[in-house]
């Protein structure tokens, strides 16, 4: 609909044709718009004259209207990918011959927002600053699009055919970006950030630092022994002050925490165990209570079902650890607040991991913290009863034990298996009192390093 024909139009004529049917009715086919979805309105044409048969000046503007709805814009940016970072506005695009390209309209000072001379949802209103030309005449050429979310339809390649221009296009209309790089959803384009840890080389990211698959960290003896060596605990910790533990003890063996930042597992997962009820933020943040209540946020507040623990993230370390449902916890960044979750958040890592649907909910305020039990302790040797799993298995009166009473300098050795992204800042040695080295080396590399013992 045309509102508003520019002061000095005193004639002209208006067509709309389908895009696909463009060819035959305008004599020429207009390609999907790059950056843009396929066309989702009519192309209008617009010729405008004035009294004396003159064309109308290009810098007279006009005013038009489109009609479409707000859920067809969403669907057709993502392709049914889904995504948050559409952006729901009808793109006006005016055809330039000169280049033989879509224009945005807004770029050339025109507005676009949902007109209000209608309650039906679905129009917008187009006032253009300027008409400029598509064609030599000065005829205008208009159509609708959407900007296309290059980051919610990844790299899958798609097709493009059809209902907007006849014309099929089969490429890559996912954003290209790196698996290790961040995505940014643009007006009619994208950018690419690499990953924390990472860097630009090229068109792809590098890792500032190679990671292994797996970390080996070796403690052996490094003193002469005759009564045997016995380890009751060998705890490991990702600060320098042995604080925050790596290494946990849990009823299926040692564990250690995994984290994925952005992500959690989710509310629906969440529980409350006895043990922790306590450190739940609608009991501990109440009558002027005030440690760790940053994570005491509104939407607690009479909330009886609320689940959210007020609690550092060391603290919620260890409840998950004395509860044998918990699989893992949703940490939140930058406040003591925390959620056990328990049930299938396994599936969802997974998942995520694949890039699979049914994965881990992205959420900047979290990351998810779980349990990998893939770590293992071994020895080069045990004597009967006395394997080196107990020294991870949390009980200071359990022990692992050398095979032999005479121990030469080097000549034993416990090895923990870690996942590649653990961090190792310090070590703690809990040995028998009558059987310990007075002197030990610790080594830390990649499993495969031919170098450690």
């Amino acid at each position: 609909r045309l509102r508003a024909f520019g002061p000095s139009m005193q004639g002209g004529l208006v067509a709309t044709v389908a895009p696909g049917s463009a060819a035959d009715e305008f004599g020429a086919a207009f390609p999907p718009p790059a950056g843009y979805t396929h066309l989702l309105t009519d192309v209008v044409r617009v010729q405008r004259y004035q009294e004396d048969g003159t064309v109308v000046p290009e810098t007279e503007g006009f005013e038009v209207e489109f009609f479409v709805p707000e859920s067809v814009i969403v669907a057709a940016a993502t392709d049914g990918a889904g995504g948050d970072t559409v952006i729901p506005t009808l793109q006006v695009l005016r055809w330039d011959h000169t280049v033989q390209a879509w224009v945005n309209v807004a770029s050339e000072g025109a507005t676009v927002e949902r007109s209000s001379y209608h309650h039906e949802e679905g129009w917008w209103f187009v006032r253009l600053a300027t008409a400029g030309k598509s064609e030599a005449c000065g005829t205008v050429i208009l159509a609708g699009a959407a900007d296309l979310d290059e980051c919610a339809l990844g790299n899958s390649p798609l097709t493009v055919s059809d209902s907007a221009t006849g014309i099929s296009i089969r490429g890559d209309l996912g954003s290209g970006c790196d698996s290790d790089a961040v995505c940014v959803n643009t007006l009619a384009s994208y950018s690419c950030t690499c990953a924390a840890g990472y860097r630009s080389q090229g068109t792809g990211c590098v890792a500032l630092a190679w990671t292994p698959e797996r970390w080996s960290l070796v403690v052996e003896a490094d003193a002469e022994m005759h009564y045997g060596w016995r380890v009751q605990e060998l705890q490991v910790f990702s600060d320098t002050a042995c604080q925050t533990q790596v290494t946990q003890a849990g009823d299926s063996g040692g564990f250690v925490y995994r984290s994925i930042e952005g992500f959690r597992c989710g509310l629906a997962n969440s529980f409350v165990a006895p043990e922790v009820t306590a450190f739940l933020c609608n009991t501990r943040c109440v009558g002027g209570a005030t440690e760790n209540c940053e994570g005491f946020l509104p939407e607690d507040e009479g909330d009886a079902a609320s689940t959210a623990l007020c609690v550092t993230e060391g603290e919620c370390a260890d409840a998950c650890a004395s509860v044998a449902d918990c699989v893992g916890y949703d940490m939140h960044v930058s406040l003591p607040r925390c959620m056990l979750v328990q049930g299938d958040c396994e599936d969802k890592v997974t998942a995520h991991f694949a890039g699979e649907a049914g994965g881990l909910e992205e959420d900047p305020s979290f990351a998810y913290v779980f349990k990998d039990y893939s770590q293992s302790v071994a020895a080069n040797s045990f004597f009967q009863g006395h394997p080196a799993s107990l020294a991870l298995d949390g009980d200071n009166a359990t022990e692992w034990w050398s095979e032999s009473p005479s121990v030469s300098r080097r000549s034993a050795h416990l090895r923990l298996n870690l996942h590649g992204d653990a961090v190792v800042g310090s070590v703690r040695l809990l040995q028998a009192p009558k059987h310990a080295a007075s002197q030990v080396r610790v080594h830390w590399g990649p499993d495969d390093a031919t170098r450690l013992p």
